[in-house]
């Protein structure tokens, strides 16, 4: 794996939101979908099977030029074919052992850190257990 000594600019800036199996996708998400392929610098895939659309087309979709890296247990999608591009990067790694060791890797660790310590937001300050075998 490469990591480039090189400062780092981002145009684009996707903020991850959860989407459970069988919802919609935001509208946001058809209307840009299309331009930021043609413009993406580098595209990165986590923990992933890459088997449920319209995620699992995104890798493939990609403009020529986009480094596409893949942070998995194992190589999954275009990751397993042959013929891949050079541009392909595949990091046998958990998601979390892959993230904290880019994080390091682009001396962001601080900022990761106290990511993970801030404390969530609840608006009703009760937390709910999603495990039905707990005890209410």
């Amino acid at each position: 794996m490469y990591i480039y000594n090189q400062p780092l600019t981002c145009t684009y800036f996707y903020i991850t939101i959860k989407i459970f199996f069988g919802e919609g996708l935001p509208s946001k998400f058809n209307e840009l979908k299309n331009d930021d392929l043609k413009i993406a610098d580098l595209c990165i895939t986590i923990g992933t099977s890459l088997k449920v659309p319209p995620f699992a087309y995104l890798p493939s979709q990609l403009n020529k030029k986009c480094i596409r890296l893949l942070i998995n247990r194992q190589p999954v999608g275009l990751w397993q074919a042959k013929g891949r591009r050079k541009t392909d990067v595949y990091f046998q790694k958990d998601a979390d052992d892959g993230v904290t060791f880019l994080v390091k890797a682009l001396g962001i660790e601080s900022k990761l850190v106290a990511k993970r310590e801030e404390k969530p937001k609840l608006k009703n300050k009760k937390r709910i257990k999603l495990n039905s075998r707990s005890k209410k």
